[in-house]
């Protein structure tokens, strides 16, 4: 395991942050293991979470970010998975009569909730409140205090310039979604050679001669053409009598 030297201790740089806590109950964020990306989110309060709904969840926190720096509320990804946890009654189906009719019993206590944490991001000039959202598509639930509801990410940000202009000189990668590699396949499945004339796939570009055994009955002249003889099937021989006699049977005349 290689050391760290200090050139290289030099050039990493600890950026701080200035961040406020707005109650007493505010927690600091902060990684759950070392070498984690996100800061987790705790909740200072106790908070009811409407059934079917979209609220937006106080953190009691406001941070002050420098120019080219952003931050995002993002999903924890345990939350991701099987929901979020809380505390709440639900009603579930205990059995079904006859395989049809359903048996439902009340449910009580922790259990995960179906609600995802929306994401949402902090600008540099935002120093207000910053707030989670969750949507839930499940009955109302009590999220406790102190729970980890979220976690906060930061990001390196540019501000380009904005240059209009006729044409790109990037290369022409296509069209919409999931159009990038798309194009080589097109190709081959057209059949289309590289000069841009199109072929059916599984047709050769030259047709070899046949043996010089077989070159008199494949119709190949001295001087080297080829010329192949069309070959019309006989039609088969039908006796006339009998021919009329089933036509006028199938149209039902009887003789």
């Amino acid at each position: 395991m290689t050391k760290t030297t200090k050139s290289e201790k030099a050039k990493i740089r600890k950026r701080e942050f200035e961040i406020k806590l707005l109650s007493e109950n505010a927690a600091l964020p902060k990684k759950a293991v070392r070498g984690a990306i996100g800061y987790d989110l705790c909740l200072p309060n106790d908070f009811r979470v409407p059934a079917h709904s979209r609220v937006a969840i106080p953190l009691d926190l406001a941070i002050n970010l420098p120019v080219g720096i952003e931050a995002k509320i993002e999903p924890r990804s345990g939350c991701s998975l099987r929901g979020i946890e809380g505390y709440g009654t639900r009603k579930v189906i205990k059995r079904k009569i006859l395989g049809i009719i359903p048996v439902t019993d009340t449910k009580s206590g922790k259990m995960y909730f179906d609600a995802d944490v929306c994401v949402s991001k902090i600008d540099p000039n935002h120093t207000d409140t910053i707030h989670v959202i969750i949507i839930n598509r499940d009955e109302s639930f009590l999220i406790r205090k102190g729970s980890r509801i979220a976690q906060l990410t930061f990001y390196q940000t540019i501000a380009p310039f904005f240059k209009q202009v006729e044409e790109l000189t990037c290369d022409n990668r296509g069209g919409s979604l999931g159009h990038t590699g798309t194009d080589r396949l097109r190709g081959v499945r057209r059949g289309i050679a590289d000069d841009g004339n199109r072929k059916p796939l599984g047709v050769a570009d030259t047709l070899e001669p046949p043996a010089s055994s077989t070159s008199k009955a494949a119709g190949v002249s001295n001087s080297g053409t080829q010329s192949v003889q069309p070959v019309i099937p006989e039609p088969p021989v039908v006796d006339s009598s009998m021919e009329s006699e089933t036509n006028l049977a199938d149209i039902g005349v009887h003789v």
